[in-house]
């Protein structure tokens, strides 16, 4: 099942890459970063542009992506919130930093995430990385026992060690519960 996210485009833009205009060339390659993390993560965006070269609105296609220009002299803002009243509680995440924006979606039962927290995960998607293992075993490379040289190798190692008992009470465990709200926002967030 593909999850739905509605990015409100300048905001991105604006806040990411700070700047208010993008030529084609940049906002083809942004789409391509998008699409390449759409296909990634399973998922389905939906980006919103103020404005176009009609006084229509327009959409075009591209793997995973749909860019939609709400038509010249209308703002991206306003087809937002109208889609955000019209899909109460709907199952979609809303990327955008606007304060209104976010709170409409709040108030329709929307879910939304910065768009600095949604380029973080878009980037680390699609860069590759070199994972580390955080438990790699110490290779000993000399047969000789150096107990000094041992306690020095394992003081400079910045891992702590796990305990069984790591003194976690049942206190501490109610503590560490959230709402169901909250379930249901990380849920969509691991999707990212």
């Amino acid at each position: 099942m593909f999850m739905k996210l509605i990015v409100d485009a300048y905001n991105l833009i604006k806040q990411v890459f700070g700047t208010k205009r993008v030529s084609d060339h940049e906002l083809h390659n942004i789409i391509a970063i998008l699409k390449r993390y759409a296909r990634k993560k399973n998922i389905f965006l939906e980006m919103i542009f103020d404005g176009g070269i009609s006084n229509w609105l327009s959409k075009e296609q591209h793997e995973g992506v749909t860019v939609i220009y709400v038509g010249r002299g209308h703002s991206a803002d306003d087809y937002i919130k109208e889609y955000l009243e019209e899909h109460k509680n709907a199952d979609f995440l809303l990327v955008s930093s606007d304060h209104e924006l976010n709170v409409c979606a709040s108030r329709n039962g929307i879910y939304s995430i910065d768009v600095y927290d949604f380029w973080f995960f878009v980037e680390s998607a699609c860069k590759k990385r070199i994972a580390v293992t955080p438990q790699t075993p110490f290779i000993k490379i000399t047969d000789t026992q150096n107990s000094e040289l041992d306690q020095l190798m394992t003081a400079a190692d910045n891992r702590v060690p796990a305990k069984e008992d790591d003194g976690v009470t049942e206190a501490h465990k109610e503590m560490r519960k959230i709402s169901k709200q909250d379930t249901l926002l990380l849920q969509k967030i691991k999707k990212l």
